[in-house]
């Protein structure tokens, strides 16, 4: 199943069982990796070069530490001044499959309503998270953080997948405003 970003969140055996689960940042720097069935594809659907960290855009190579590409854009000053930008340094909105030009959803001018929707759902799903870590406990924060469990599991994992939905949510319903047509609407379940 894959996010909005065609991210890859979790994998699935034929009977439904979940066997492998990955979240990200929005530049793609993996927070968590439960893996069972070994596989290459992650962030935005591309290949990642376990060695140097780095995910494969058919054009060139992408590090998701330094959230920039890792050559000089094959389109040379055309695609900007800035010729190792990802996305326009925008991944909330922006995607790019090949490395070689990013494509963004823009608000027509005086749809400012949009805007502002979207930064109180995203204030408001910021909330709902911190009212869901306090209701785990003390305990199972600590082991979340550094402790026995650094995978995230348990309540935690949930509180941080239940946000990641809600946000995927909010950029959807700003697209949907804007008038702009979202590649994939699939969310972590």
């Amino acid at each position: 199943m894959a996010d909005h970003l065609m991210t890859i969140g979790q994998m699935t055996d034929a009977t439904g069982n979940v066997d492998n689960e990955y979240t990200h940042s929005a530049y793609g720097v993996a927070r968590t990796v439960n893996e069972q069935v070994s596989q290459r594809y992650r962030f935005t659907q591309r290949e990642i070069d376990g060695a140097a960290g780095m995910y494969y855009y058919r054009n060139r190579y992408y590090g998701p530490a330094l959230g920039r590409f890792a050559q000089v854009d094959p389109l040379g000053h055309r695609a900007g001044i800035n010729r190792y930008v990802y996305v326009g340094a925008n991944p909330v909105v922006s995607g790019d499959a090949s490395g070689l030009q990013a494509t963004e959803c823009k608000c027509p001018v005086g749809r400012i309503e949009c805007d502002l929707f979207l930064g109180l759902c995203m204030r408001a799903a910021g909330a709902k998270y911190a009212s869901c870590v306090a209701s785990c406990g003390p305990k199972e924060c600590l082991n979340a953080i550094g402790g026995e469990r650094p995978d995230l599991e348990g309540c935690y994992r949930k509180c941080l997948i239940d946000e990641y939905n809600d946000l995927i949510d909010c950029r959807s319903a700003w697209r949907k405003c804007c008038g702009c047509a979202d590649p994939d609407p699939h969310k972590i379940p």
